[in-house]
């Protein structure tokens, strides 16, 4: 269509170019929220696991609206967080302006490091390596802890992701003491994030493989006439100059890229300690946990603590995602809204549910046992 070429040319934007596959399904972060008034080290980062989408009924607090103490429904994303865990450090340099990986110190439990050339932290680790400290304390910008997730037996996922989180505010041997405290510990959600707190979310999104144009960028198909196709483009180019501009529509890989999804709220944090796992209030009775019936399709039940988040996420269910602190200072009514929920809906997600629980179920439907 030659009226729609320059005002919707294709679907998609030319800035998340090049659009190839993630080598990797746990998604890493290279931006990080410094701010400069802490004077205490602390995690700014923590992963999860999508497990699926329901809905919540809430009230609107915000006076300007027009829905103000109106109840409103809201897609979410429950989100199961289980503990993670330290096991090493990793400390960076700057080195002609570009970080550079000083050292590493893993712990010798549970990792390989016959062959490794990272340091191993045993009991001669304080005799042998006083002076690595006193280096590592002078010559270090930035220290990363090095965690990995910790999984129940009753777990549906038996994987541990590694990956690096950035430790933000404090010197550098605060740090460190920092790292030696919390070494070999466990690190749950609620000691990092808090209900309505405004976070990241990076993640790999579903995969399609290869697809042609249409599909990958949502062109118009040409006349049933065409010769040689009507699923491509028409005119990839002039004669000159005698090449593919980047700009053109192209044929190859349709997801499993690495997406941030900035500004995501927290609606609840449901730890399993604390016996917040039911998701019954004041205007629900029904004594019910956050799963729903039957289980919630391809994941099954959650066991640890977990996340309501507003809106949809990025990925399958089962894929890993990382959380982080927001990096965008962004103030609005929205954003510092207290969410006060008043009902979750844990209706079976396989097919049309109707019932709550399996005692709301027998007591609606009348059961009699024999």
């Amino acid at each position: 269509m030659s009226h729609r070429k320059f005002e919707h040319p294709r679907i998609g934007s030319l800035g998340f170019l090049p659009k190839k596959r993630s080598n990797r399904i746990f998604p890493s972060s290279k931006t990080y929220k410094e701010i400069i008034h802490i004077y205490y080290p602390y995690i700014s980062q923590f992963a999860s696991l999508k497990v699926a989408s329901t809905h919540v009924l809430r009230i609107c607090n915000i006076v300007s609206s027009k829905s103000y103490q109106n109840p409103i429904i809201d897609e979410v994303t429950l989100m199961e967080c289980p503990p993670i865990e330290v096991v090493g450090l990793c400390a960076y340099a700057l080195s002609s302006g570009h970080l550079v990986k000083l050292k590493t110190i893993k712990l010798q439990r549970g990792l390989n490091l016959d062959q490794s050339k990272d340091i191993s932290f045993d009991s001669q680790f304080f005799t042998n390596f006083t002076y690595s400290l006193q280096f590592i304390i002078k010559h270090s910008v930035i220290f990363r802890f090095l965690c990995c997730t910790f999984i129940k037996t009753n777990s549906m996922i038996k994987k541990k992701y590694f990956f690096e989180t950035d430790i933000i505010g404090g010197s550098p041997k605060m740090k460190l003491e920092f790292w030696l405290k919390l070494n070999n510990k466990k690190i749950y959600i609620n000691s990092i994030f808090h209900e309505n707190d405004i976070i990241d979310a990076i993640g790999i999104t579903k995969g399609h493989g290869t697809k042609g144009v249409v599909s990958r960028w949502g062109i118009t198909r040409l006349p049933r006439k065409t010769h040689r196709g009507l699923r491509k483009v028409a005119c990839i180019g002039p004669w000159t100059p005698s090449r593919v501009a980047w700009t053109i529509s192209r044929a190859g890989q349709k997801g499993y890229h690495k997406r941030t999804l900035f500004n995501k709220k927290i609606y609840k944090i449901g730890s399993e300690e604390n016996f917040s796992y039911y998701s019954n209030s004041l205007s629900d009775s029904i004594v019910k946990s956050v799963n729903c019936m039957g289980g919630f399709k391809k994941f099954g039940f959650i066991n640890n603590d977990y996340l309501i988040i507003k809106g949809s996420m990025t990925g399958s269910s089962k894929r890993p995602i990382l959380l982080r602190k927001n990096i965008k200072n962004k103030i609005s009514s929205v954003i510092t809204e207290k969410i006060i929920l008043k009902y979750v809906d844990t209706s079976s997600k396989r097919g049309h549910g109707r019932y709550e629980s399996s005692a709301d179920k027998f007591s609606k439907m009348n059961f009699r046992f024999k």
